[in-house]
């Protein structure tokens, strides 16, 4: 193969990354995890409304594609009307807007108004009931919820949760063409769910919320007040649930499983209400979130040490600003210099932790990096503030693994993000337990 050749096929390459990359970054601003739970709760009442009996495929398969384009439509709307809170916010910084992997944002509100419109117009080809559910749907999420009363009402969640049961009424009225009353409490199950799932979230990241003045709930008020608002609609919504048994006709079976699920549910809340904490009310989000039950992560899908939001002394910041030594023709930094940069934060980590690589070594101890890993997000250029976090990842008995983030100093848009695994060694290289003292300056959680 000529050389003019290797570099077509190597353009072409690099062509077909950018495409996936930005197709990834317009499906992830849609929120997929969230159009999956909005989906299943519009089909499950399209199976019930059916009676057992088959759905249409024409109509099955344009009332799936109607909801999905809608929920996708709406999430996209949102995520363009709070990209500036998002850029603030711990939890959402890296979501595609405020990353800048949709630029400019109008790009996304765009592409959020050709979805709504697809859906609204696929709705209207149903029937016309179906078109007032999706139309209500989407102006009580977007409107009422995100551009009204978001930013100025601590019961947002609750004038938005209307939002959430839109998508249960659509199914019904799709193959019905009616609302019917199991419909409607199948509706009012999702509405009163909300409130338990999100202020559980709110709980958690309380801080983001008043850093950017967002007054959910438990940002305004004490935790106190906040968990009876939580056990009441939880225990509203176990009401419903079992009200749906003698409403809806439904079998044994379901009111075994709605005993017993909102039993659990309604437990652990109590467990929160008498014993509240920020990690009980994640674990409580996670319980009532569709996802499997797993760790706290953080946004690019690695665990942390500690589950809350990062402790502030968990993580060091050191800033640096770009040279041009560092930086190609184009005034671009070299991608391996994100690696000498991840140097930079683990040696300023152990500085500011009281300890320094010199005083490990004279001890006889070295921790050499056995792997790194780099994600790269946006380049940065000559004259950039950056600022470098680095915090313990994970601190096994021989194994240290740091995690990084590198991000405008200015934006907060994050450049990179990745890790170094060090394993502990002596002299000669043979592998060792980390000091003890070591691991307690170190400050992470211990494992075997």
């Amino acid at each position: 193969m000529s050389v003019i050749e290797t570099n077509k096929s190597g353009k072409e390459a690099g062509l077909a990354r950018r495409w996936l990359y930005t197709l990834a970054s317009y499906v992830a601003v849609t929120k997929p995890p969230s159009v999956l739970l909005l989906v299943f709760t519009a089909l499950a009442p399209m199976v019930i409304a059916a009676g057992g009996q088959p759905i249409p495929l024409r109509l099955f398969l344009v009332a799936i594609v109607a909801i999905t384009l809608g929920c996708a439509g709406a999430n996209t709307l949102t995520c363009y009307i709070d990209r500036d809170i998002d850029a603030l916010m711990e939890r959402t910084r890296k979501r595609p807007i405020p990353a800048k992997r949709i630029y400019p944002p109008e790009k996304a509100l765009y592409w959020g108004l050709l979805l709504t419109l697809l859906s609204l117009i696929l709705a209207w080809t149903i029937n016309f009931l179906s078109f007032v559910c999706m139309a209500l749907g989407l102006l009580d999420n977007v409107v009422v919820y995100s551009l009204l009363t978001k930013r100025r009402s601590p019961l947002n969640v609750i004038w938005g949760g209307f939002s959430g049961g839109l998508p249960a009424l659509f199914g019904w009225a799709a193959v019905n063409n009616e609302i019917s009353f199991t419909a409607l409490f199948i509706a009012a199950l999702v509405v009163l769910w909300i409130p338990n799932h999100i202020w559980n979230l709110a709980i958690f990241y309380s801080d983001d919320y008043k850093k950017v003045k967002v007054p959910m709930l438990p940002a305004v008020f004490d935790l106190t007040p906040t968990l009876r608002c939580i056990a009441a609609t939880v225990l509203l919504m176990y009401l419903v649930s079992i009200s749906l048994y003698f409403v809806g006709g439904f079998g044994w079976l379901y009111l075994g499983v709605a005993l017993t699920f909102g039993l659990l549910i309604s437990v652990g809340n109590m467990y929160l209400f008498f014993w509240p904490s920020r990690r009980n009310a994640w674990l409580m989000f996670k319980l009532s979130s569709p996802l499997p039950l797993r760790p706290l992560r953080r946004d690019d899908g690695r665990r942390v040490v500690e589950v809350g939001a990062m402790a502030k002394d968990r993580v060091v910041e050191t800033t640096v600003r770009v040279r041009y030594a560092e930086t190609d023709a184009m005034g671009v930094v070299y991608h391996t210099n994100y690696l000498i940069w991840f140097e930079v934060g683990r040696g300023e980590y152990m500085r500011q932790k009281g300890g320094d690589y010199a005083g490990f070594e004279a001890q006889g101890f070295y921790l050499p990096v056995s792997e790194v890993d780099a994600r790269f997000i946006a380049p940065a250029r000559y004259g950039d503030l950056v600022t470098i976090r680095t915090w313990v990842e994970e601190l096994r008995s021989r194994i240290l693994t740091l995690a990084y983030e590198v991000m405008m100093q200015e934006t907060g848009q994050v450049l990179v993000t990745g890790r170094t695994r060090h394993i502990c060694t002596d002299r000669e290289g043979h592998v060792r337990m980390i000091p003890k003292e070591m691991r307690e300056l170190l400050g992470g959680e211990t494992g075997e």
